[in-house]
């Protein structure tokens, strides 16, 4: 019996890279591949012209050795930074409230047989001096810079707030 279920767990283990790759390839989204690593879901939410904008996309991994996504560039964009939301307590002795904050982030661990999601409340791109004008509906091009593996480009669908 232990046997049968050390033989389930060694299958499951084995075979979770590539249903992951299964599912990133059924995603929406124009992505990208390179070195094991799949982009899916790219998109940025414009608020306005005179704001920086999101970008939000998950980045699969389907190889043993974990990765980690170092920088960001885009045609449409004169700087993109990585970021991370993060909650922050009130100060020592204030009412107790909670504060949502994000800073910058100099790399974005991608777990070896794994994912990480960038999204709103978690980490992020902050994309900021549009080079041009960026309406809802637009593509934009996202060149990502890992560690490890090739860069990876993909098309970004943009939506509005």
């Amino acid at each position: 019996m232990l046997a049968r279920i050390r033989d389930r767990v060694r299958f499951v283990t084995l075979a979770l890279p590539f249903v992951m790759l299964a599912v990133a390839a059924c995603s929406s989204g124009s992505g990208g591949t390179a070195d094991g690593l799949t982009v899916t879901d790219a998109w940025v939410r414009v608020t306005s012209a005179d704001q920086p904008a999101g970008g939000y996309l998950v980045i699969v991994n389907a190889s043993a050795d974990a990765d980690a996504l170092t920088g960001v560039s885009s045609p449409a964009f004169g700087s993109v930074q990585l970021h991370e939301t993060v909650t922050m307590s009130g100060e020592p002795g204030s009412s107790g409230s909670t504060m949502m904050g994000m800073h910058p982030v100099s790399e974005i661990p991608v777990p070896a047989n794994g994912s990480v999601a960038l999204e709103p409340g978690g980490y992020h791109l902050m994309l900021m001096q549009p080079t041009g004008a960026i309406a809802v509906g637009d593509t934009v091009e996202l060149t990502l810079t890992l560690r490890n593996a090739n860069p990876i480009t993909v098309s970004a669908t943009v939506k509005g707030t």
